[in-house]
């Protein structure tokens, strides 16, 4: 069978098709996503009201396949609802299915701190009443959060049709105008991502955070998996 080590099912808000992509360039041998994709088309909170109802039930649906844990991805999701929903959530998630659940933005929280980032700056594809939300959610969080610099896109389809530069190019530019950050978080697990964190890493000397990699670090540690990230930060 498949993912005879670990199975790690991923509630995705939208597609997930980076997200998958991205896994599977991080994941040791045995490791295997149950990805469900959602039904968030546009990030306004008519689309992010609708995904939060159906947790539930897709939750439930992929427990039927025995993943080891779930994790709900989507930090608008979170921060709509403001600091402490995510623990409530997860809580009802795993009350719901019998099985381990996590929001996304725990484990992004969890990166940040394990890196000992204590005065991020963000770069996102969000729009800016997104980015408001995650400014304040980690202030509420404990990090003195030093600006966001966003891409301002609405339509989740533009979001994965971004060159994989982009999230190299703005994170750049958010840590150039934030001379005390300590680090640089790229919330979105639907943009590209994953070689910009080691070239922000190398040219700026600072970590850099993404969602795709803090979220599968943070479920690789539950699950006791160990092996060191290639080429990812």
């Amino acid at each position: 069978m498949y993912g005879s080590r670990a199975r790690i099912a991923i509630l995705s808000p939208s597609r997930g098709d980076s997200v998958v992509y991205e896994f599977y360039r991080l994941a040791p041998e045995g490791v295997m996503l149950l990805n469900t994709t959602g039904n968030v088309r546009r990030l306004q909170d008519s689309d992010l009201e609708v995904q939060v109802q159906s947790l539930v039930e897709r939750a439930k649906d992929v427990a039927l396949d025995k993943p080891d844990l779930i994790i709900a991805g989507g930090s608008p999701l979170v921060t709509m609802q403001g600091y402490g929903s995510e623990e409530r959530i997860a809580a009802r998630l795993t009350d719901a299915c019998g099985i381990p659940c996590v929001m996304g933005i725990q484990l992004e929280v969890e990166a940040l701190r394990a890196v000992g980032s204590k005065r991020p700056v963000i770069a996102s594809p969000y729009p800016p009443p997104l980015d408001e939300r995650i400014v304040r959610y980690l202030g509420q969080a404990g990090f003195d959060v030093q600006g966001c610099k966003g891409l301002g896109i609405l339509a989740n389809h533009e979001i994965g049709f971004l060159p994989e530069e982009a999230a190299f190019r703005i994170g750049r530019e958010a840590f150039r105008s934030a001379p005390k950050a300590d680090a640089i978080f790229l919330p979105c697990g639907r943009w590209p991502t994953f070689d910009a964190v080691n070239k922000l890493e190398g040219d700026l000397g600072v970590p850099a955070v993404s969602d795709t990699q803090a979220v599968f670090h943070g479920a690789f540690v539950r699950l006791g998996i160990r092996e060191p990230f290639a080429n990812a930060g």
